[in-house]
């Protein structure tokens, strides 16, 4: 009677608990009868597809009642007895017994619970005007089945939190154990790193100065040519087709009276023709023009202006424009060629893709650094003190390694 009053009025002694023992003590925990509940719902699921059967047993058809109503719930029965067998397919119970498997079994089972509901409403209350007792029946295993799946939902909270403790109290226990290979393993970590600092530092000099090197000087100044001479190209023939668009009016007119083919492409494509009229007859087709042009056969408002243009057009006038622009584009290809042999990018892609290497091993070293410095635990276990509280566990923690 006495130690009766001292609990009363002192309240329930607290269980004192060894820090270093609460995953021991904690692990039976987890046993929050997931198993049972899982078994329940083997068994309702097992009870609501012999309900079914009893359901689809009952004969519509010789029931003295209109045809028409005997139709109607012929046709929910099928649909409602479809979407239960659909539903209860969902039921088998997850691989995985932890927190989150539970709590998203669940989650799907409530929404698909209600996704049935609102389908078979229609149908369970058309047929409830010929069928009773064995909808009643599927009812209550429902409401049953509703319920354990709340229960399950509402406890996986508590699962989790536990959960949550463990994990923390093994990264405690774990972080204490390796005190010192962690001690040892943070010198070796943090001369890795510093080796690691002096190489990237050595290889950029390396690379600045590569970048002023004879090589990239070489790289910058056939570039230079390259764009040089591919303008000179481009006012070339831009130049000659100028050119020839003056004279291009007179030149149809005697691509008209001569039906002459090569005129036809010299006036599309004048510049391109020009390389392949190997024995320069457009000389001869112009001279043709100028004797057209003195005859008066082909007159034009500027015609003493086209003259003195297509005088200009001779011979060594379509020589010079094809020498040039042949010399000019062989010097493109050779300077191509130097520039493609030119190992400058080459190079500097290596160094880059070295460096890379560095920087990625730096960030490994700083991540060992990180994870092998001493750490305040204090927090973590006042955590696991207040989540214990949480839970309802009327215990002690005792020989608690805070910082």
């Amino acid at each position: 009677m006495f130690d009766f009053l001292k609990k009363l009025f002192k309240g329930e002694e607290k269980e004192k608990i060894d820090f270093f023992e609460l995953t021991k003590w904690l692990l039976p925990k987890l046993d929050m009868g997931f198993q049972e509940d899982f078994q329940k719902i083997k068994e309702l699921s097992s009870s609501l597809a012999k309900a079914l059967e009893s359901l689809e047993a009952i004969d519509i058809k010789s029931m003295q009642v209109e045809e028409k109503l005997k139709g109607f719930v012929l046709g929910n029965r099928k649909a409602y007895v479809l979407s239960l067998n659909t539903f209860r397919r969902l039921l088998e119970q997850p691989e995985k017994l932890d927190s989150n498997s539970i709590k998203n079994y669940c989650n799907e089972l409530q929404e698909e619970m209600t996704l049935f509901s609102k389908k078979t409403t229609k149908n369970f209350y058309i047929m409830q005007n010929l069928i009773g007792k064995e909808l009643e029946e599927i009812r209550k295993q429902l409401n049953e089945l509703t319920k354990i799946i709340q229960e399950m939902s509402d406890k996986t909270k508590k699962l989790k939190l536990i959960e949550e403790i463990l994990s923390r109290l093994k990264e405690i226990y774990n972080y204490i154990d390796e005190k010192e290979t962690r001690e040892s393993s943070l010198v070796n970590s943090e001369k890795e790193r510093d080796s690691l600092l002096q190489k990237e530092k050595e290889l950029k000099d390396k690379i600045e100065s590569f970048k002023k090197g004879k090589v990239f000087l070489e790289l910058t100044q056939l570039k230079q040519k390259r764009s040089e001479l591919e303008n000179e190209l481009y006012i070339l023939k831009n130049n000659f087709n100028t050119n020839f668009a003056s004279i291009s009016r007179p030149l149809r007119k005697l691509a008209k009276i001569y039906m002459d083919k090569l005129l036809e492409k010299y006036l599309d494509l004048p510049f391109e023709t020009l390389f392949k009229d190997e024995n320069l007859e457009i000389v001869n087709l112009l001279e043709s023009l100028k004797k057209e042009m003195d005859a008066e056969k082909i007159i034009e408002k500027n015609q003493d202006k086209l003259l003195s243009s297509l005088n200009e057009m001779d011979k060594e006038y379509f020589e010079n424009i094809k020498n040039n622009f042949k010399t000019k584009e062989q010097e493109l290809i050779d300077c191509n060629k130097k520039i493609e042999s030119n190992t400058f990018e080459k190079e500097l892609l290596e160094f880059i893709s070295d460096l890379k290497k560095i920087e990625s091993k730096l960030a490994e070293a700083n991540e060992k650094i990180e994870k092998f410095k001493e750490k305040a635990i204090t927090q973590d276990i006042e955590k696991i003190e207040q989540d214990l509280k949480k839970l309802g566990f009327n215990i002690r923690v005792e020989n608690a390694p805070y910082n």
